[in-house]
């Protein structure tokens, strides 16, 4: 908003309406109680110095790394302790203010270059020699306290051919002071030679000094009664000369020295402990609240002096964005508060020297900028640019509120003087405002990730489109603060409208005020940016560049500043947009709300696209259902009339379209409306057609133009398309034509005319075969408005008429069936008449041929012409050949019995001596049975002893080895007997020799029991003087006892070891002799199992070869057997077949019986 203030500022260009001439302004009146004023500064100075002490003490004593950033924080406290208000002084307006001769752009340098020295020595040279060329000096030089009243020179910039004083020592009372360690001192002091006391003088002239300034240096000091630090001693002095000239020396010259001197006192400060955490936040708190006071009473002065109503200083935050951080106004006007905080119109690149105008409502300003002043109640100003090394980081601005007011050019020279003296002052609130901007931003973005996730939870739980608009519009406008959000979505042709908004209240609605935006840009480009997924953001519109129609249309939206996202749908394909609106005032959008906004505007496209989706789902599913139940009801219903009526009422209906109609073509193409569903205030086809030829018509003349609403794609084609082509497109494979706007297509005027004629706007056309064959078209149509045809609409309908054909092919089939059962109905007739006909002459053949049936060969069966003639014909020529077989079968019957008689008898005779030899065979087959299972079990025996003897052998062949491996361990026994008694010997021989070494040892015992005992004696004798070898005595005869116990102990247990020992080798030898006897033995019982084993061996061959002999006489045994039982076989076979004939032969003699019997019934003469 300020740029838009400052924008029409007075900045020397529009002079010749309203001069800046220089005047000079009223003297200022006096402050109401001045003392008060001066009191209160300084004692704010005061209180200042003594924070700085406190804490510059205890960085005195501290060595660590982090106490820079304290000493920091003191440098900053003695900038803001130079601009405190000097007691006495006041700004006068008929000058430049007090500080107007020194830059405080050098001081800032001076002080700089102090801080960055390393060590105070280097930083007093620096000091010395900035300072003397800043005031243009003869000598300057730092002084320090040596002694009671005496200091020395340590550092001096001096004009050449002047006595220098380094290293020199001086009293102190040369520089005005008595006793630097009152605290009364602790002020600067200002000297002219021809004033002083004559031994001041004398100091004076030693050094060529026409004219002195000092300022005390102070030092921390720690009081443990309060456990504080302070500034409370005087450390030495900064003292400049003049040596040419007497000098008054100036307000800003003595602020100056000030201001340094602080410098010096954080250089010369002792290392102390670093301050608590706490101390350095109270540290900070109090210079930020000295440099608040500090800027409220300058504006408080500013304003008395300039006799204005507003007086105020704003900051710059990081994103130029501006802050009231201090204001004075008159009793009668509001504060600004945060009118100015979304101001982000200046930055360090824009900004001008200074702003001024008389009447803000003859500067034209707009509106909506009149109307953003009206929290400030302005009239009239002067607002100018605070700098710190040349970079913007404020302004300070006087305001007229009561009316207007003709700025001279004093004010704005006094103005651009005191914004110097709040660079300082607002660099030392800067690390506050600076975490104040940064919570700030860290809250809100906070607040926008929760009220986005909050945003995206419920568009995701939307059931409709109606609810993701009202939830992105409403908690989005929420989100963002904006005067308006809204959506947008793009119409096919890319112009748009509004179809969701909300909007604070006094704003206009935007769907009803707006409805169609045509936008040739998005037009031309489809989409623009914004199909890339860009955002575009303008802070202003009045600034950014707009054509003149554009800014218009943004006017009628009410708009100042806006911002848009893209929303995509499914495909990605651009829907439309989001839209965030600033109405009120100017607002620059910061990157988080332009993601905000883009997040919002992909969450909308993702909540459309999934209700989309739903949408299509269900509109399959009802699709799948339509055809179903169209499919349902062809199956229920073959009737063809029936079949269309239902299928153009659930089409009509499933599709929500306003006519359904089933046309049927002729062979010559013209053709018919055999079924219509027409919705309610819409003509009939199936009445209309009646009336109109057209409709009924032929398809194929040249001048039926209404052809092509049933089946052409290009209109341009000759009428005679159908018919040369036979079905055209649709013959060739095409699915279907959907027009989704009649009036969008290259269609001829007569064919529109007709459409109209029929109401159509839109429809769809699919092609209805019948074996093959087009057969008609399905024809679907939107009469209201025009009507964008999806895929699947395209496809329901194709599978509809898909449907109508297999009813078309079922209905002819059934029209097939029903005719070829008539036919078969009539030949069943004729057949039936046929067959009656023929049982009728059938029954007189049978009664003819009747006797026949019982032996009487001799009658004939009538003949005809008929089928049954022919077969009486064949009947009596069966007959006669039938007589003659009978007259042979008598003779053959008669000759038979008699030689089956004859043969009966000699089969019976073989049948009595095939039995006989039968029983013989089975008497010898059993004794030869007998005889091989003998040889069997002979065989068996045997071959049980071979395993047997097999098995012993393998015994005793396992006991051999095993007796030699008992050998061997035997005398691996023996030999480790031998050794081990060997082993026991010398463990013998070596008892004895402990034995001995004990005896000594005893001995040895014995010896030092009587040495202990005469040791005793003696000491008895020594008196008082041999107690103490009584002592040891007495113990060297205790531990001489002890030993000769354990000797005889020791001596004990060697007896029973060699005692034991004895035993053990007398046991081992009686083991040796037992050993070799063992072994003697084991070789007998060898030599035993090796005969056993060649014995064994003997045997197994005499059992083997039994074996084999059992083992062939069982086969030739079971050989005979089976001989045996082969001729008893064939025996029994010769007695059955035996049997068998003479059966035969009797059943052949009744048989021949029953043949004579039989041909005797037959006549056959």
């Amino acid at each position: 908003m300020l740029k838009n203030i400052f924008s029409s500022a007075d900045d020397r260009s529009d002079k010749a309406t309203d001069p800046l001439n220089p005047v000079t302004l009223p003297s200022q009146q006096p402050m109401s109680n001045p003392d008060r004023a001066a009191m209160t500064s300084t004692n704010t100075k005061q209180q200042l110095l003594s924070l700085l002490q406190e804490t510059q003490a205890k960085l005195e004593t501290a060595n660590s790394p982090n106490s820079e950033s304290l000493r920091q924080n003191i440098r900053k406290a003695r900038e803001l302790a130079g601009f405190l208000t000097v007691p006495g002084t006041n700004p006068q307006p008929q000058s430049a203010p007090a500080s107007a001769g020194i830059d405080p752009e050098k001081i800032y340098q001076i002080a700089t270059r102090i801080r960055q020295a390393t060590l105070p020595l280097a930083a007093f040279n620096s000091a010395v020699a900035d300072i003397k060329a800043l005031l243009n000096a003869d000598r300057v030089l730092i002084y320090q306290l040596t002694g009671a009243g005496m200091g020395r020179s340590i550092a001096e910039a001096v004009q050449t051919g002047l006595t220098p004083t380094l290293n020199t020592e001086i009293p102190q009372i040369g520089f005005g002071f008595e006793q630097l360690t009152d605290e009364r001192t602790q002020r600067t002091i200002a000297l002219i030679n021809s004033e002083t006391s004559p031994y001041q003088k004398q100091i004076l002239e030693q050094y060529q000094v026409q004219a002195t300034i000092a300022v005390p240096i102070l030092i921390n000091g720690y009081s443990a009664a309060t456990d504080s630090y302070s500034l409370g001693r005087v450390w030495g002095l900064l003292v400049v000369h003049q040596c040419d000239r007497p000098r008054m020396w100036s307000e800003a010259e003595t602020t100056c020295l000030s201001q340094l001197s602080l410098e010096l006192t954080l250089a010369v400060q002792p290392n102390q402990p670093l301050l608590q955490l706490s101390q350095r936040r109270d540290l900070l708190a109090a210079i930020e609240i000295e440099a608040q006071e500090l800027m409220q009473t300058t504006l408080d002065n500013i304003r008395h002096n300039l006799q204005a109503d507003r007086a105020m200083v704003v900051a710059y935050n990081p994103d130029w964005s501006s802050t009231v951080i201090a204001e004075s106004v008159g009793v009668n006007w509001a504060k600004a508060g945060t009118s100015l905080d979304l101001d982000y119109s200046i930055n360090n690149e824009n900004y001008k020297p200074y702003y001024v105008v008389n009447d803000i409502q003859a500067k034209g300003f707009d509106r909506c900028l009149l109307e953003s002043l009206e929290p400030l109640q302005m009239k009239a100003y002067i607002v100018v640019p605070v700098l710190k090394n040349n970079q913007l980081v404020g302004m300070l601005g006087i305001y007229q509120n009561s009316g207007a007011r003709n700025w001279q050019e004093s004010e704005l020279n006094a103005m651009l003087e005191y914004a110097k003296t709040f660079s300082f002052p607002i660099q030392q609130t800067t690390s506050r405002r600076l975490a104040q901007f940064q919570t700030k931003k860290m809250e809100q973005r906070l607040q926008r990730e929760r009220g986005l996730s909050k945003l995206q939870e419920r568009l995701r739980s939307a059931k409709d489109e109606k609810t993701v608009f009202q939830v992105a519009t409403q908690d989005g406008r929420k989100l963002l603060e904006t005067d308006r959000l809204a959506i947008y979505q793009f119409d096919p042709d890319w112009g748009g409208r509004f179809i969701a908004e909300s909007a604070a209240p006094g704003w206009v609605d935007l769907i009803e005020t707006v409805h169609i935006v045509q936008d040739t840009f998005l037009q031309r480009t489809q989409g623009g940016r914004y199909k890339d997924g860009e955002c575009f953001a303008v802070d202003d519109i009045y600034t950014v560049g707009h054509q003149t129609c554009h800014v218009q249309l943004l006017e009628q939206f009410e708009a100042r500043s806006y911002m848009l996202a893209p929303i995509f749908g499914a495909d990605r394909k651009l829907w439309g947009l989001i839209a965030a609106y600033q109405n009120a005032h100017v607002r620059k959008w910061q990157e988080e709300e332009v993601e905000t906004l883009r997040q919002m505007g992909l969450q909308v496209g993702i909540a459309i696209e999934q209700i989309d989706y739903i949408k299509q789902l269900q509109k399959r599913a009802d699709q799948e259902q339509t055809i179903n139940r169209i499919t349902e009801r062809i199956r229920q219903s073959l009737v063809v009339d029936d079949v269309f009526a239902s299928v153009v009422q659930e089409i009509r209906q499933a599709s929500k379209a306003d006519r359904a109609v089933v046309y049927q073509f002729n062979e010559d193409w013209s053709g018919q409306v055999i079924a219509e569903s027409v919705g309610s205030g819409w003509v009939s086809l199936l009445v209309e057609q009646a009336k109109d030829e057209v409709l009924a018509g032929n398809r194929a003349t040249n001048d039926r133009c209404i052809l092509r609403k049933w089946a052409q794609k290009d209109i341009t084609e000759e009428d005679t398309y159908l018919q040369s082509t036979k079905g055209g497109k649709y013959a060739q494979g095409s699915k279907s034509t959907a027009v989704d706007d009649i009036y969008a297509k290259n269609f001829p005027d007569c064919y529109i005319q007709s459409l109209e004629k029929y109401q159509a706007k839109a429809y769809i056309l699919a092609p209805i075969f019948k074996g093959g064959n087009l057969w008609g078209l399905l024809g679907v149509y939107q009469n209201d408005a025009p009507r964008i045809w999806d895929d699947s609409e395209r496809s329901v309908i194709e599978q509809v008429a898909l449907q109508i054909g297999v009813a078309l092919q079922l209905a002819e089939y059934l029209e097939r069936v029903r005719t070829q059962e008539q036919e078969l109905s009539q030949i069943v007739d004729r057949e039936r008449a046929n067959r009656q006909e023929l049982e009728q002459e059938a029954l007189r053949v049978l009664k003819a041929i009747g006797p026949s049936f019982r032996g009487d060969l001799t009658v004939r069966a009538p003949l005809s012409e008929t089928e049954i003639g022919t077969i009486a014909d064949g009947y009596n020529t069966t007959i006669q050949s039938l007589r003659e077989l009978v007259r042979q079968v008598q003779t053959a019957a008669i000759s038979v019995s008699e030689t089956s008689s004859e043969n009966n008898l000699l089969v019976n005779n073989l049948s009595a001596q095939a039995q006989q030899e039968l029983e013989q065979l089975d008497r010898a087959l059993v004794q030869v049975d007998l005889m091989a299972a003998s040889s069997k079990e002979v065989a068996e025996f045997a071959q049980k002893v071979e395993q047997v003897v097999q098995s012993a052998n393998r015994t005793v062949q396992n006991g051999d080895t095993l007796m030699e491996s008992t050998v061997e361990e035997i005398l691996e026994i023996r030999s480790t007997v031998s050794t081990t008694a060997k082993k026991i010997k010398r463990l013998g021989e070596t008892f004895q020799k402990i034995s001995k070494v004990v005896n000594l040892i005893e001995n040895f015992a014995t010896q030092t029991n009587l040495l202990a005992l005469n040791a005793s004696i003696e000491a008895t004798r020594a008196g008082q003087y041999g107690k103490g070898f009584a002592v040891v005595a007495d113990e060297v005869r205790s531990l001489a006892y002890q030993s000769a116990n354990a000797t005889t102990e020791i001596e004990r247990l060697v007896d029973e070891i060699r005692i034991d020992t004895n035993d053990v080798t007398e046991a081992m030898e009686i083991g040796i002799a037992q050993v070799v006897q063992g072994t003697n033995l084991v070789n007998e019982t060898r030599q035993s199992l090796s005969e056993i084993v060649v014995a064994t061996g003997q045997i197994s061959e005499l059992v083997k070869a039994i074996s084999q002999s059992a083992g062939t006489q069982t086969k030739q045994s079971q050989k005979l057997s089976e001989a045996m039982i082969d001729v008893a076989t064939i025996a029994n076979l010769s007695s059955d077949s035996a049997l068998q004939i003479s059966e035969s032969c009797q059943q052949l003699i009744a048989t021949s019986q029953v043949l004579e019997t039989s041909v005797s019934r037959f006549k056959v003469d």
